[in-house]
């Protein structure tokens, strides 16, 4: 995949039944993603990381640690709500997945 197709796609971020925050990049629309809830609607994701709060910094964790692969499709049946990542942790998130060179993060 080409960098400019990586920094196109929309960045979300959601919150699953079992706690996790999630952050990921995807070809679907917000409002598609939002509708989709307790559904059990596939949804594609591309390098999803998991966002654990450390020491008032976010620290991202692959969410699947063992796959080989970056891209995944999941049910959004157990997800509680889809959200748009605050703008430093994107930054942050696209920094780390991109290989873009943005401006220093605030995360």
């Amino acid at each position: 995949m080409g960098v400019w197709r990586e920094y196109n796609m929309n960045i979300y971020a959601m919150r699953l039944k079992t706690g996790e925050e999630v952050i990921f990049r995807t070809e679907t629309n917000f409002d598609k993603l939002v509708e989709s809830i307790n559904q059990n609607i596939l949804i594609k994701v591309e390098k999803p990381v998991t966002m654990l709060p450390v020491e008032n910094r976010v620290t991202f964790v692959p969410w699947v640690f063992f796959a080989k692969e970056e891209n995944f499709t999941f049910s959004t049946q157990d997800v509680v709500l889809f959200y748009y990542p605050q703008e430093q942790i994107e930054s942050e998130y696209r920094r780390m997945t991109s290989g873009i060179i943005t401006s220093p993060s605030l995360a």
